[in-house]
């Protein structure tokens, strides 16, 4: 479940927003601050499109003036966000989330990189091995600004597990790449469960790793000097797994036998800026790992 409530003030208006993902459902509720507003539900075939449709509404309201702020100001029956610290120091010691402060140090992100930057590799210049195995000529560059999503200087990721590469097509999803003899189709969407030094809100979280990107460039692109094309996500439909829909795509991964599980870690915490895991199947071999602290 992913909670988000924002604040909007002008000297005409003073009203809030917030919307919450559970499963397949998208409850919004919004009005005049203070109140307790009116709430709208809408239903999904999946939950992954309703964390889609929750995340571009979300970067439409921000667009907009709306500002992250605290419930703390809504109608009567709102209780003021205050997480007893022994709850918080409980989370700590045993490393998992906060449920009471709406805070983990476990948060998995399935990035969405549905637009791009540059030009996609036309078939023609992909080889049979690169059509083969997409993972051949691709790299996912994980992007790490804390500032950006105002996290305390000291958050850390300390190790990253790659579920999925997003590349692979799963049965039922329209995210992945499919080749046919005429074209290469889709858009990568890369799962990846990070581990962090402290529990933080997985909302505020996403938002510090959202600018994440996969780069594709085959060897007769790299040959004719061309840059790569760089999938990227620009709508924010990047999203929060909960542990249950986490668990769930893991399930699913393995019985399709597209399980990764390949892991980072960072003994010094990942470097500000990110870390760029070249494939295939976004493997890390020594050199590359030992710049990283791995």
């Amino acid at each position: 479940m992913a909670k988000s409530y924002y604040e909007f003030k002008d000297k005409s208006s003073s009203k809030f927003w917030e919307v919450e993902t559970k499963g397949k459902k998208v409850t919004v509720r919004f009005g005049k601050i203070g109140t307790d507003g009116q709430v709208t539900v809408k239903s999904f075939a999946t939950p992954f499109e309703a964390a889609m449709y929750a995340a571009k509404a979300e970067s439409e309201k921000t667009k907009k003036g709306y500002k992250q702020a605290r419930p703390n100001t809504v109608g009567k029956a709102t209780k003021r966000v205050t997480p007893k610290s022994k709850t918080v120091r409980a989370a700590k010691a045993a490393d998992r989330p906060a449920e009471d402060a709406e805070m983990s140090a476990d948060i998995t992100i399935r990035f969405a990189l549905t637009k791009g930057e540059g030009h996609f590799p036309d078939i023609t210049q992909f080889s049979d091995a690169e059509l083969r195995d997409m993972k051949s000529c691709v790299a996912l560059s994980i992007c790490w600004d804390p500032d950006a999503a105002g996290l305390d200087e000291d958050t850390k990721i300390t190790g990253a597990e790659i579920l999925y590469d997003g590349l692979s097509p799963l049965p039922r999803e329209e995210f992945g790449y499919r080749v046919t003899r005429e074209s290469v189709s889709g858009y990568p969407a890369p799962v990846v469960r990070f581990h962090l030094n402290r529990p933080v809100p997985p909302e505020q979280f996403r938002k510090a790793v959202w600018t994440s990107c996969v780069d594709v460039q085959t060897a007769a692109m790299a040959d004719n000097d061309e840059e790569p094309f760089f999938a990227e996500d620009y709508n924010g439909y990047s999203s929060v797994l909960s542990p249950d829909n986490r668990d769930d795509l893991v399930r699913r991964l393995k019985r399709h036998r597209l399980l990764s599980g390949h892991a980072l870690r960072f003994r010094d915490g990942m470097p500000t800026g990110g870390y760029r895991v070249p494939g295939p199947s976004f493997v890390v071999k020594c050199g590359l790992a030992d710049r990283a602290g791995c």
